[in-house]
């Protein structure tokens, strides 16, 4: 496996915490550091003492010799680091949505669809193995035709009536929890489903400033027959993280507690199901999924190969999100515009 060595926009918890730790567990190196106050770099010079360290993404994009970078700034200021590193050409991974607004949407899909270089959303939930095999069992027809399917996404909010204040990373950001925490628990669904819907509409929860919500439901039309729903609740209180996929077929019936890695699969009408256990890597680098998703992006960066969520699946999972956005405004079903 060869050694890379990453540059890192941004030093809160996502940076720190954990995609600092995955690189460093791949085996690779953060060899230089993005981050704005004085307070940040010395954290960064705590934590990664042989690090450079850079007040601004220009600058860190001029370090010589880096292999790739990693985007983890706030959602809400996102866009125009993005930007500046999708010009670059440099191999970067990316936190999505790729804009913390509803105006910058379009044009950075646009972006995102021209960029030269290998891009890779961190989608950390579809590379758990829980997801992956429940997949694996849909596809080889263990519970028949789907019939429906839910994600239910659980946060804690910490905040009673609204989490989501000032100082909260989502405080900033012109966009419903739908496209934000949708593309998230939307994501594993789509890939246990198979595909991608043709079609949402968002139900608004209880409100946020702005278009957020602090819960939430995007229903998600597959065709076939198949309905599917995104429950979000960002203001849970006890539990934690949970990331839950209940699935129904003719023939039997999948339940997969993502984060923890067990799947329960009922085959035929009155059998017990079957429990089997599928855990993500350990330790874990900041949220269950994040090393294996960190593995795949380095590993294409040293191939020199495509990557494992190729550029027009990215570019279509944005579109997706615009078009909750769209159903936001309208209150209606709307159809996906994917190029």
């Amino acid at each position: 496996m060869s050694q890379l060595d990453i540059g890192l926009i941004g030093f809160g918890y996502w940076g720190a915490d954990a995609f600092a730790p995955a690189v460093e567990m791949h085996g690779s190196r953060v060899v230089a550091v993005a981050a704005r106050s004085a307070e940040t770099h010395a954290r960064i010079a705590d934590k990664l003492p042989e690090a450079a360290i850079y007040d601004s993404t220009a600058g860190l994009l001029g370090h010589p010799g880096l292999d790739a970078v990693i985007v983890a700034v706030p959602i809400a200021a996102g866009a125009a680091v993005l930007a500046e590193v999708l010009d670059a050409g440099i191999p970067a991974m990316w936190e999505p949505p790729v804009a913390g607004h509803v105006a910058d949407l379009p044009g950075m899909i646009e972006k995102l669809r021209n960029s030269r270089a290998l891009t890779q959303p961190d989608l950390e939930f579809r590379f758990l193995p829980a997801v992956r095999h429940a997949a694996e069992l849909v596809r080889e027809g263990r519970i028949g035709d789907l019939e429906f399917v839910t994600a239910r996404v659980r946060l804690p909010g910490g905040f009673k009536e609204y989490p989501i204040v000032a100082g909260h990373p989502l405080f900033d950001v012109d966009m419903t929890m739908g496209s934000i925490l949708g593309t998230y628990g939307g994501d594993p669904l789509h890939q246990i489903v198979g595909g991608l819907p043709r079609r949402v509409m968002i139900l608004d929860g209880h409100g946020c400033p702005g278009r957020m919500q602090w819960r939430s439901m995007v229903h998600y039309d597959y065709g076939a027959g198949i309905i599917g729903t995104a429950d979000i609740n960002h203001s849970t209180h006890i539990g934690g993280w949970r990331f839950i996929y209940d699935l129904a077929g003719t023939d039997g019936n999948l339940w997969v507690d993502s984060l923890v890695g067990t799947v329960e699969l009922q085959e035929g009408e009155g059998t017990e199901p079957v429990r089997s256990e599928h855990p993500p890597l350990q330790p874990v680098a900041g949220m269950a999924g994040m090393r294996e998703c960190v593995n795949a992006f380095l590993d294409a960066v040293a191939d020199g190969g495509p990557g494992v969520i190729p550029l027009e699946e990215a570019v279509k999972l944005q579109e997706l999100a615009l078009a909750v956005e769209t159903s936001k405004d309208s209150g209606n079903w709307e159809d996906v515009a994917y190029s």
